[in-house]
Parts: C-alpha cells; sequence; structure tokens
C-alpha cells in the first residue's frame, strides 16, 4: 500500500539512499537542490515522498511561490528546472496516481491558480502516459534538449569522436590547443567571482536576465564537496577568459552554465573547454552530457549540433487550478516579470488560456 507524505528530517537518509540508486535521478532531484532553492528565500519547499511501508518507492519536489496575483506550485523554479515523479518499477501507475493526487490537493490547498511539473530529460517515454492519465494537464509544452551520450559516442578513443564533429570545430580546437591556454578543474572563491564577472558581462552584451549571484553561489557551497558540482575554467595569461558551471548526478551532467569573456572569444578557449569537459565527464562515469536546450536553429544550437549531438524532448505539463481572471488582465511582459524564474503557463498559448476556467 503507497502513501503519500511531505518529506520530515525523518526520512531524508531513506531518500537519499533511494536517489542513489535511482539511475535516472538528476541533480536537481537531490535534497541538496532542495536547499539550493530554499536559500534563495522565495518558495516554500514540498518535497513529496510515496512510501510503501517504511521504504521510499517514489519522489515529486514541489515549491510554492506566494503572489497576491495567483498562488503557483511547480516542480522546480530558476534556471535548470528539470524535475518530475520518480517512481520504482513496481506499482508505478499507483506512485504516478498518488503523487499526483496529492500535488493537486496540494495546490488546492494553497490556493494556487496553476500547477507545472516539468518531466526530467531521459525519462521513461511510458511515464508520460501515466502523467496525462492522473495529472490531466491543461497545456503541454513540448521542449528539446541537446545532448551527447559520452558512453557509446566517445567510447574507447575519444579521437575518433574529435574525427567525427564539424570541421570547423575540429580547426578552432586545433588553434585553442596552440594558445598555451590553462584549464582548471578546481575552483577557489576568487576563481569562482571571476567566472560570475564574465557571465554578467555576457549577458549584458547579448541583453539577456542575469540570474542572481545568490543562486549560483548557493550551487557551489551545497555541491562542492560531491559529484554533483564542477566549475571548469579556462586562463590565458592569468585571466579568466571562459568558463562552465556544470551540475551532475548518477548518470547525467548538465552544461548548466557556460560564460565566455567575447573579449578573448578568438583563443577559441569554449571549444577548448567543451572537449576535455566530455573527456573528463566520461572519466568520471557519466552516461550523458546534457546541453540543456536553446533556441532552435539560432548559433547556440548550431554550436552545440556541431559536437554530434542527439536531441530528444522532455515536457512542461501546466494544469490549471482555479480561477484565472487576474492572470488573463496582465500582459505577458508584466507576468514575466512578477514570476520571474518561475513558470505559470506556456506564454506561447494565450488564447487557450481564454477558453480555460
Amino acid at each position: 500500500m503507497v502513501r503519500i507524505k511531505i518529506l520530515t528530517t525523518q526520512d531524508e537518509n531513506r531518500v537519499r539512499k533511494f536517489l542513489d540508486n535511482y539511475d535516472n535521478a538528476l541533480a536537481q532531484h537531490t535534497l541538496e537542490w532542495k536547499e539550493i532553492i530554499k536559500e534563495q528565500e522565495t518558495d516554500k519547499d514540498y518535497y513529496l515522498i510515496a512510501k510503501n511501508k517504511e521504504r521510499i518507492v517514489g519522489v515529486l519536489p514541489l515549491f510554492l511561490y506566494e503572489n497576491p496575483l495567483g498562488n503557483i506550485l511547480q516542480s522546480i523554479p530558476y534556471p535548470g528546472g528539470y524535475g518530475g515523479i520518480l517512481a520504482l518499477p513496481e506499482n508505478r501507475e499507483e506512485i504516478f496516481k498518488k503523487l499526483c493526487k496529492y500535488a493537486i490537493d496540494l495546490a488546492k490547498k494553497n490556493k494556487c491558480v496553476t500547477l507545472t511539473i516539468c518531466t526530467p530529460p531521459f525519462d521513461d517515454p511510458q511515464n508520460l502516459d501515466l502523467y496525462k492519465k492522473y495529472f490531466q494537464p491543461d497545456f503541454e509544452r513540448e521542449n528539446f534538449y541537446q545532448y551527447i551520450d559520452l558512453k557509446n559516442q566517445l567510447s574507447d578513443n575519444p579521437d575518433d569522436f574529435r574525427n567525427k564533429i564539424r570541421e570547423n570545430l575540429r580547426r578552432n580546437l586545433k588553434k585553442a590547443e596552440k594558445q598555451n591556454l590553462q584549464l582548471f578543474f578546481d575552483d577557489n572563491q576568487n576563481i569562482f567571482d571571476q567566472w560570475y564577472k564574465i557571465y554578467q558581462k555576457r549577458m549584458a552584451e547579448i541583453d539577456s536576465y542575469v540570474i542572481p549571484y545568490k543562486f549560483f553561489s548557493s550551487i557551489r557551497k551545497n555541491l562542492i564537496n560531491s559529484k554533483k558540482y564542477q566549475l571548469i575554467t579556462a586562463f590565458k595569461n592569468d585571466r579568466l577568459i571562459c568558463g562552465t558551471l556544470y551540475v551532475g548526478n548518477k548518470k547525467v551532467v548538465d552544461d548548466f552554465m557556460p560564460a565566455i569573456d567575447s573579449d578573448y572569444k578568438d583563443y577559441q578557449g569554449n571549444v577548448l573547454l567543451v572537449w576535455k569537459s566530455l573527456k573528463y565527464f566520461k572519466n568520471l562515469d557519466f552516461k550523458y552530457f546534457n546541453w540543456e536546450s536553446s533556441p532552435a536553429m539560432d548559433s547556440v544550437y548550431h554550436f552545440k549540433k556541431g559536437w554530434k549531438s542527439q536531441e530528444d524532448v522532455h515536457f512542461y505539463l501546466t494544469k490549471v487550478i482555479s480561477d484565472l481572471t487576474q492572470i488573463k488582465k496582465s500582459s505577458i511582459d508584466k507576468l514575466r516579470e512578477i514570476y520571474k524564474w518561475h513558470y505559470v503557463f506556456p506564454y506561447s498559448t494565450p488564447k487557450k488560456l481564454n477558453n480555460l476556467i
């Protein structure tokens, strides 16, 4: 008999053991990630667990964001917001059914307007049918992601893979290898702060939102002593010219946030960093290098595709819980600002919204 409850300290060690033995558990499913979000002081965490007697058989991390315009409940806020249900194969359907019901009841109890579950990448395709059956979302937003299968594509000889990547990347990689760049696979506070500065600079150049320092700092603080965090950087003459913050767990490592100093882009340090990172994470026994997503057909997409990346999809599943009158009155730009770093519903479908509650 499966029962659902909200995680307490009493069950934390059982949850850690469950996640340690669940191959598809992502960094965003971990209790450390729960602390990362909690430290942002914007959301209340509800980490749902499914128990069969005293054994953990499933989890669903959820976070409540309260706002006068309407409260929302979602699986993971902030960038890299993967999440979704993890359930053991035995009684999987019962676990999905009860976790979905509990999540919906929790959203109603907290007077939410919407509830969103973001399904994880590399998930069992059959799980989508269970979401549709028991969660019954009003919105389904498909989102692609790009990845490299480190186990199969890099095989025993990574140089075979190198010979298959796009010709301009091979050429730029050779150029980078002649620049006497220094790569660091360990960071300290000074390197981390330098990396964040070039990240800020890059975001300003492309006129994009800057993720708060506090968020990245929380990731570092909570994950630095484990295999779940890595900041890899490249230096030229003692100056940091590019770096990428990676988060990972079990078999998946996410290319979470790359940053490059545009003044030094001709050194092709980012190309060298990717190449070294692929071999590094393969040696750490990760199976998938997840680029995450990018706007289809833009330069970033093609850069990733040039590395022989494969593609798959995951989903943002949103259920309308209560009256959306105030939401409907607001412009998309206003909603983006009010619910910054949070997912309310797919903003590309306002017409469908008008047909709902």
